[in-house]
Order: C-alpha cells, then sequence, then structure tokens
C-alpha cells in the first residue's frame, strides 16, 4: 500500500470511545448509524478546533454527554485510525473517557433533518468488537489497551 502524506488528507474526524463501570466491567458505547456501529461519537472538524474541541462537541451534538458528563481519566491521549473511505482521504482521532451516564440521548440534528444515530448500546468488550468494522476494533483494541492499563 502506497503511503499516503498528511496533505492529501482531506476530512479530518474526531471523537471519542465513551465508557461506564458495570459491575466492575467497562461498558463501550456502541452508536449504530444505518447498519454501521461506531465507538462514541465522532464527526468532523469545524474551521479551527483542536481535535479535542472537535471531539467534545460531536459528543454532545450525538449523545447529549458535556464536558461535565465526561472524566477524562486517562488524559487526552489518543490514536489516529489509518487513512479511509474510498479515496482515503479521512482520518479519526479517538480520545478516551468515562461517564457515570447510561441514558444516553440520540438529539435530533437540524443540519440532516433527524437524529445521527438509530440506537445505542452499552456493550462488553467482546460484544463491541462484534459489532465495529475492521478500523473501529483497532479503535477499541487500543482503548482496551489504555483502559487496562
Amino acid at each position: 500500500m502506497a503511503k499516503i502524506s498528511s496533505r492529501e488528507i482531506k476530512i479530518k474526524s474526531c471523537g471519542i470511545v465513551i465508557v461506564r463501570k458495570e459491575d466492575e466491567e467497562y461498558k463501550y458505547l456502541m452508536l449504530r448509524s444505518g447498519g454501521y456501529w461506531e465507538a462514541g461519537g465522532k464527526g468532523k472538524k469545524d474551521g479551527d478546533e483542536t481535535d479535542f474541541e472537535t471531539a467534545t462537541r460531536e459528543v454532545k451534538e450525538e449523545t447529549g454527554l458535556t464536558n461535565d458528563d465526561l472524566d477524562f481519566k486517562w488524559g487526552k491521549i489518543n490514536y489516529t485510525t489509518e487513512p479511509y473511505t474510498k479515496k482515503r482521504n479521512k482520518t479519526a482521532t479517538f480520545f478516551i473517557a468515562e461517564t457515570q451516564t447510561k441514558e444516553i440521548t440520540l438529539p435530533f440534528n437540524p443540519e440532516i433533518g433527524r437524529q445521527e444515530h438509530d440506537e445505542y448500546r452499552w456493550c462488553d468488550f467482546k460484544d463491541a468488537k462484534e459489532l465495529a468494522n475492521d478500523r473501529i476494533k483497532k479503535v477499541l483494541d487500543w482503548a482496551e489497551q489504555i483502559i487496562d492499563a
């Protein structure tokens, strides 16, 4: 595979892998849009936002969780995916946060005229990986290593 320079990356998304402790085990928030499952929430950068600002804004827009609901107990460590899409011109950078909030809202997005996600689930690591595609499985593997460290 040919290496892709950062100048060829046209779209940058940022998000957060969100976990919640239940019965001494971490559960991962998985969001479904159509037939595709995502870890936490993510979306495209706006203007001069930092990756972290984008991630927290997108999570609030997609789940209703605010910075007050999220504990970045592992710091702002992050993971960026390999380029993806047919043109291989998009990457996604993920952070990790814990929440105590069990009930997630899936807010209406006026820009698209509907909710961005159809469903959410709190899954153990194994079940989250079963829902995820290969790209998101790598994100979950990374998050699991950080959480278990």
